[in-house]
């Protein structure tokens, strides 16, 4: 059985970029990021994203990732806070801790695509 299939195929990764979004948009480190973009036409790309990450049906047919993050200012504080709302949300969907760490795995072997810019000292 796939990741996909555990978690609970399209319904479960609908809802986890429902809540990872609505988290997202009300975290102060990550919504600049999403301010003035189109959160419905993103989570679809999100959705192949995952969908194809975790074994299921959809393929991701966008820009690389290097090239979608590119005009942002990503550092690693930016993308962990996005990989601790994942973590969040995918305790929310009831997945088990095996399951959560194998998706968490994916996403975050990603980082070096994401993250282009070092960290700023505040």
């Amino acid at each position: 059985m796939t990741m996909y299939e555990q978690l609970g195929g399209t319904a479960a990764v609908a809802a986890l970029l429902d809540g990872l979004y609505a988290r997202a948009l009300d975290d102060p480190l990550l919504k600049p990021f999403l301010e003035n973009l189109d959160i419905e036409r993103l989570k679809q790309q999100q959705f192949a994203f995952l969908s194809q990450a975790m074994g299921g049906p959809d393929r991701y047919t966008g820009p690389s990732l290097k090239a979608a993050h590119a005009r942002l200012r990503v550092e690693n504080r930016h993308f962990d806070a996005f990989v601790g709302h994942v973590r969040v949300i995918l305790k929310q969907l009831g997945a088990t801790d095996n399951l959560s760490a194998e998706i968490l795995l994916r996403v975050t072997s990603v980082r070096a695509e994401i993250v282009n810019t070092a960290t700023v000292n505040a």
